[in-house]
């Protein structure tokens, strides 16, 4: 996962957590790198985040991916500056692009496309800072839009036996703080990587990382529901039926309530004006 960027330590730390989550994902970071075709047989996928590579690095690169490799570009200020990468992989027609305009609203296109399947894009939030790519300036597949200018803002790409994702949205700091809190982030950054493999994909609520309630949670959230409802129900059952015993009364009761019956007629001045009354 290279990249060049000044805020190297910070840069890293939405994808580190993303890539890092999942342990069946074995993680080299570079920040810088030379020569890159004597090391590039021993990966299955290059994350380049916002690198600006060298001619000869770029052509070891389409090689690598030519003959199998998986490649996932997450763009930036240096590649839009110098989109040389994108054009020579044939991501892009002209080797210019431009920085966005207006604030990225995100719109699904390719509704075959598993990332749309698996990803509520609904609820991803607005992209501030992207690299704006003209539709009629995109060779590969786009699957994500934005939604005014329509610039392209995720491409997939099969090139010779290999596979290329490239995502807009500037994922360095500062920027798109928020799409990196965005629940979905993770699982995004998992998928480009697992897509540009060309392996299969889990659901989003079968991945055991993704922050929702899996099958052994539900499970045990279930039975405890149940078992607090069995409770109340019992609860209410028993004072139910207390409630409809007859109050039962000693004789010692009913003597002392008689009593403070009769001794309300023996208080003062009631008998009199009784007793006046019948005279």
């Amino acid at each position: 996962t290279p990249s060049n960027s000044s805020a190297a330590s910070d840069v890293y730390k939405r994808q580190d957590e993303a890539l890092g989550l999942d342990p069946s994902l074995n993680v080299t970071k570079k920040v810088s790198i030379s020569n890159l075709s004597t090391y590039l047989s021993k990966y299955d996928v290059v994350f380049i985040l916002d690198f600006r590579l060298s001619n000869s690095d770029i052509q070891a690169l389409k090689q690598f991916v030519t003959d199998g490799g998986g490649l996932v570009i997450f763009m930036g200020l240096n590649l839009t500056y110098n989109p040389s990468l994108l054009f020579e992989l044939g991501v892009i027609k002209t080797n210019s692009v431009d920085i966005n305009t207006v604030v990225g609203i995100t719109s699904p296109v390719d509704d075959n496309s598993p990332f749309v399947k698996n990803i509520a894009w609904n609820s991803i939030p607005e992209t501030y800072n992207y690299t704006s790519m003209a539709r009629d300036n995109v060779l590969g597949n786009v699957v994500l839009e934005e939604d005014t200018t329509r610039d392209a803002l995720l491409i997939t790409q099969d090139l010779g036996n290999g596979r290329i994702v490239t995502y807009a949205g500037w994922m360095t700091s500062p920027y798109n703080r928020e799409i990196g809190l965005w629940p979905y982030f993770t699982y995004f950054v998992y998928m480009s990587i697992l897509y540009s493999a060309q392996q299969p994909i889990p659901e989003y609520a079968d991945w055991p990382y993704s922050p929702v309630p899996h099958e052994k949670d539900t499970i045990m959230i279930g039975t405890g529901i149940l078992i607090l409802a069995m409770f109340i129900g019992s609860l209410f059952i028993y004072f139910r039926r207390k409630s409809r015993e007859p109050i039962q009364v000693s004789f010692e009761e009913k003597e002392a309530k008689k009593k403070i019956e009769k001794d309300v007629w023996e208080k003062i001045g009631m008998h009199r004006q009784i007793g006046g009354f019948l005279y």
